[in-house]
This record gives structure tokens, C-alpha cells and sequence, in this order.
């Protein structure tokens, strides 16, 4: 049953007409609203428990929030975009910033009748459980459509498969898996899953020279981490026999095997069938096929055929999937890049991710939001520009390095975590390097390309914008000590980098610069120096003596240093910005010879130039 107040929800009063969205107050007290809930209200009953699942509510004396109004504000959507409310009390009066406040959305059921909900919701509702017969009949219903119809998505079904594989339909029983190697498979070609998981610092289910021929024999199930578990349940429930799992198809205690199969990490994602993740999981102890408190704790208001119900706001696609802690780690960051389709299983949802797009289990409209900014995004505009273009100049090479998106994976890359940054900062972009590479063609160069090396060393660490920054966030940009990584590489340092800013593509630029030589003595793995050498104009910034780094000169003008920034006049009609990246640098107590190379000038007589201090 419903209380009076709340059969007012999204029912337009008798006399206007007219919706009233704000209840003022919902309830006189929030004791009101749980005695309202003690009595059968079905819909007070849900915002108490919203209400009381805050952990800032247990803050507060009993007393003093019981003794506090309730407040509801509910509005309709319009266009394709649906209505919503929230809820909230303020225990401590209107002065205090002492607001608990719980935000909804409304939702219908999926096939069933009922009144028409456009302007009230965009969604509907989810089944409590990640594997339920509609969820999965979905899932393969979006797999069909991707492989058939998807043309930068492929079907994927007859790949060369990886060296090993878990067989998760063995003949010789169920409840088990077991490890094969894929020459056991006929032409060694099929459809297989990937999983992309967080490995956490915690014991997981690994193959291992001792273990390699039990994981071989095969092992039950519930013998595998919970997060591997998982994934073979999706597989099972999907119909796709094979799983690939790197803790578990790799042998990890091998430094051989896992120097062949990590160089073939780009083929493995780009290749498989679909990539299973769960995002929010932390490491392999973690399940994510959990129950979905989107469909457990709901209200329907008003009475049946009115099929329009109330739960609390499901997270975005950003909160969900992007600012999970799966898409924290760098190693992952290539994993997702390269895979053809994913299948994430969010804490309410289940989402699609692909080469064309993305779509959410409770999306009432169904479409896909474009991707952007993706290295198969930038696949699509490089095959556009061969159809319309013969032969590959320097400057077609160049306009496809731009058009890969590989500036703006850079940067996105430079914020995810790596565990040893020294060794691996390289080596976990190095797959999608070799896709670029295949694409474009180009002599990639420890983080740069050889094509386009003028933009390539146009990078700088990210500023932060607002003023107030702190000491430790303006010196946490460092250098890698024993990485072997060139200086001249944005590789060759722990911090976030800004490159996409500075690109050109479309612009009128000239370049000031030649290239006269560039080599590195291995480009994708971890490298052991490089160099790179130029033909351009270099001036000398000269300081004044036994000060830091606050006033400088160059061509007799001094002037203030300004946080990371110097501006400096050049000429009368052009000003040059330097910054510096490291602290360093930046605080250095004695001069030192700085030098700034000018790399590139834009018809507005904009500069690129790159300063070093030797």
C-alpha cells in the first residue's frame, strides 16, 4: 500500500490538472516517515532504508534526526530525457551543511503494459541477478547484432587462437575446467573470451610450472579465485566454450613463456570473441556477479496497470565503468582498447561496450552512444582517408598518427597506475603501439613516431588549472630512475602528460625543424636509451646568478617566473611560455644553461618550441 503522501507521486491534482513536484514537507519528521513505513507504506519504507543506508546519517543523535522534515522533489523528463527526484532531511537546520540527501529516477517494467512512461523515465528495470534469463538472452541478443551487422567489429569467430585456452565445457565432466593447448583444436582457430580483471595484492589461482598439469587434468570450479569463477560462468552462460585468463593460460613463474605470450597480448584482445569485465571489482578475490540492489529495492507507485516505479539512481556510465577501479590500472587501459566487444558487469547494470558504441542493460531507447576518441575510432577516419588518398606521403603518415587518437590515448594512459612504472610504462601501452603501427605504418620511437616527431615531443606534463595547487601535486611530476627510457619521451616519467593539445591536425603549420637521424634500441619493450637529432634554431636562456628560479633573461628582457610558467618576449610581436615539468628544474638553486628549440610556427606566429636544461 501507499500513504496519502506519497499516492501523490506523478499523479497531477484533480482540480488543475497540474503535477505539484515539491512536497513541502514529504513528511513533518523523518520519525513520521518511518511510522508511515511501520504502517505498510511501501514507498516510505524505501526512502527510509535509502535514508538510513547513508553512512552520514548514523552521525547525527536519533533524536535529533528523527525530529527533522522530510523534503521530496520530483520532476518529468522531456525529449529523450526522463523524469527524476530526490529525497532529503537536514538534522541540523537549514545554516548547517548537514544535508542527507539520496537522489531516485523512475523506471518501468520491460514488456509489461501499462500507462505510457516516456516523459517519466528513460529506463527500466533490472533483474536482482547479473545471470538471469532475460540478462543473458540480452547479452547474446547484443553479441548477434555486434557480429553480424557491425562492419569495424568483425565477427571474430574463426581467430588464431592464443597457445593456451580453458576449456569451460569439458567432456570429461561437469563442474570443471581444464587448460588446453590450441593445437588440440582443429586449425587452431575458433571463438574464445577474454577476461580484463584487476589482479590485486592478493593470493589468486594461477598456473605455474608445479601446477601445469593439474590445471591440464583439470580442476573444479569452485576451486578458481571468485573473479575467474565468474568469468567462466558468463562464458558457460553465453555458449562460448573457450576462456582466456592470463593468470591461468600464461605460466607466470616462467620468464620465457610470459615474455612470448605478453608480445601477443595485442592479438589475444584485438582477436577474441568478446571481453568480460567486471569493473568494480578490486582484485580476483572479488566476485561481480553480485545481486543488483537496482532490482531488489524498489517501489511501485500506484496500483497496477500504472507501471511506473521509484528506485535510487543507478550510477552513469562514467561512474560505472570509467571511474572504476578496473579502469585505473594502465595494464588494462591497452586490454579494452584492443578488444572488439566488451561485456561489462556493473554493480546495477550491465553494460555493452564495442567498436561502434555503447549501450546500458536498462536503457529504455536502446541506442548506442558513439565511441570517441578510441583507437578503433581513429582506425575508422585512417580508412576513410586511404580511400580518398594514393600512396603514403610523409605528411599522409603524419595526418594518420593524428587521426589514431594516439595522442589522446597517451594522455588518458599517463593517469591510469602501474605498480612498477620504471619497467612497465612502455611495456603496458606497447600493444596498442604495435596496432598503430600496423595501421600507420610508421617507426614508432619509445613513445613518439618517427613521422610525426615534431608534435611527439610537444608534450608537457598536465597543468592543474585551478590556483590554489598544492606543493606535493606541482612536484609529483618525476623521472624514472632505471627505466633506460630517452629523456625526450613523455615514457620516461611517472606523472600525467598533456599531448593532444598540441596537435595540429587540419592547421596551417610550419615546421622549423629537420629530422636528421632518431633510433631507439627497442621501441615497444623497455628500452636502453635512444637518441634523436635535430636541425633547428636553438637559443640560449640565460638566469641571473645565485638565485632560484624566479627571474629570467633572454635577449635582455627579465622577467617573473610565475608557478611552472615563464613568460618570455622573444621579439616584439611573439612571446614564448616555458614550463617546466620537473621540480627540479623548476626550484634549481645555481644557473644552469637552458636552451629553447624552435620546433613549429602557425600562421598567427604561435611557436611550438621545446626547452632543456642541460
Amino acid at each position: 500500500m501507499l500513504c496519502e503522501s506519497c499516492k501523490t507521486i506523478c499523479v497531477p491534482e484533480p482540480s488543475t490538472g497540474k503535477y505539484q513536484t515539491f512536497l513541502d514537507p514529504f513528511k513533518s519528521s523523518f520519525k513520521q516517515m518511518k511510522a508511515s513505513a511501520k504502517a505498510g507504506c511501501r514507498c516510505c519504507a524505501l526512502l527510509t532504508y535509502y535514508l538510513e543506508s547513508k553512512a552520514e546519517f548514523h552521525k547525527y543523535e536519533l533524536a535529533t534526526v528523527n525530529a527533522a522534515p522530510v523534503y521530496l522533489r520530483w520532476w518529468r523528463g522531456g525529449g529523450v530525457e526522463g523524469g527524476g527526484a530526490y529525497v532529503y532531511l537536514n538534522p541540523q537546520g537549514w545554516e548547517s551543511k548537514s544535508l542527507l540527501k539520496v537522489n531516485l529516477e523512475f523506471f518501468t517494467m520491460r514488456d509489461m503494459p501499462g500507462a505510457d512512461c516516456g516523459t517519466w523515465t528513460m529506463w527500466y528495470g533490472v533483474p536482482a541477478h547479473p545471470l538471469s534469463e532475460s540478462s543473458v538472452e540480452m547479452a547474446k541478443a547484443w553479441i548477434e547484432e555486434c557480429g553480424t551487422s557491425h562492419t569495424l567489429c568483425g565477427s571474430s569467430e574463426h581467430s588464431l587462437l592464443p597457445s593456451r585456452l580453458l576449456d569451460v565445457f569439458p567432456t570429461d565432466g561437469n563442474g570443471t575446467v581444464c587448460l588446453i593447448d590450441s593445437c588440440m583444436v582443429a586449425d587452431m582457430r575458433g571463438k574464445y573470451a577474454t577476461l580484463s580483471h584487476c589482479w590485486g595484492q592478493v593470493e589468486r589461482t594461477t598456473t605455474t610450472g608445479d601446477t601445469l598439469a593439474l590445471m591440464q587434468q583439470g580442476v573444479p570450479i569452485s576451486s578458481l579465485s571468485p573473479t575467474f569463477r565468474n568469468a567462466v560462468q558468463v562464458a558457460q552462460a553465453l555458449g562460448i566454450r573457450y576462456l582466456w585468463i592470463d593468470s591461468l593460460c600464461v605460466i607466470q613463474d616462467s620468464p620465457g613463456d610470459l615474455k612470448t605470450e605478453l608480445s601477443r597480448m595485442a592479438g589475444i584482445f584485438a582477436n577474441g570473441y568478446l571481453t568480460i569485465a567486471g569493473p568494480s571489482s578490486t582484485n580476483s578475490q572479488e566476485e561481480f556477479l553480485r545481486e543488483r540492489q537496482a532490482g531488489l529495492h524498489y517501489v511501485q507507485l500506484g496500483e497496477p496497470p500504472f507501471n511506473l516505479y521509484l528506485r535510487k539512481r543507478v550510477q552513469s556510465f562514467e561512474d560505472e565503468i570509467q571511474n572504476a577501479p578496473l579502469n585505473r590500472r594502465a595494464w588494462v587501459f591497452q586490454e579494452l582498447q584492443l578488444s572488439r566487444r566488451i561485456l561489462y558487469y556493473g554493480v546495477n547494470n550491465m553494460i555493452w561496450s564495442c567498436r561502434k558504441g555503447w549501450r546500458r542493460e536498462d536503457s529504455i531507447i536502446g541506442a548506442f552512444k558513439p565511441q570517441v576518441q578510441t583507437l578503433y575510432h581513429g582506425q575508422q577516419q585512417i580508412m576513410a582517408s586511404r580511400r580518398t588518398s594514393k600512396g603514403k606521403s610523409t605528411n599522409e603518415v603524419q595526418s594518420l598518427i593524428r587521426k589514431s587518437n594516439w595522442y589522446h590515448l597517451v594522455d588518458e594512459y599517463s593517469r591510469k597506475q602501474l605498480t612498477y612504472p620504471a619497467t612497465d610504462k612502455l611495456l603496458a601501452i606497447s600493444a596498442i603501439a604495435q596496432e598503430v603501427r600496423r595501421l600507420t605504418g610508421d617507426t614508432y620511437l619509445a613513445g613518439l613516431w618517427k613521422s610525426d616527431i615534431v608534435n611527439g615531443l610537444l608534450w608537457r606534463r598536465s597543468l592543474v588549472v585551478y590556483a590554489d595547487i598544492s606543493k606535493s601535486e606541482m612536484n609529483g611530476f618525476v623521472a624514472l630512475e632505471g627505466s633506460g627510457t630517452p629523456s625526450w619521451s613523455w615514457a620516461a616519467y611517472d606523472g600525467t602528460v598533456e599531448t593532444h593539445r598540441w596537435r595540429h591536425e587540419g592547421s596551417d603549420v610550419e615546421e622549423l625543424v629537420t629530422l636528421k637521424s632518431a633510433s631507439v634500441d627497442d621501441s615497444t619493450v623497455p628500452v636502453l636509451g635512444g637518441n634523436i637529432t635535430l636541425d633547428a634554431l636553438c637559443q640560449e636562456i640565460v638566469f641571473d646568478q645565485g638565485r632560484k628560479v624566479d627571474t629570467v633573461k633572454i635577449l635582455g628582457d627579465g622577467l617573473r617566473v610565475k608557478d611552472c610558467e615563464i613568460k618570455v618576449t622573444l621579439s616584439e610581436d611573439t612571446k614564448l611560455t616555458i614550463i617546466f615539468d620537473l621540480a627540479e628544474e623548476r626550484n634549481a638553486n645555481t644557473p644552469a644553461e637552458v636552451y629553447t628549440t624552435m620546433l613549429g610556427a602557425d600562421k598567427r606566429n604561435v611557436i611550438d618550441a621545446l626547452t632543456q636544461r642541460l
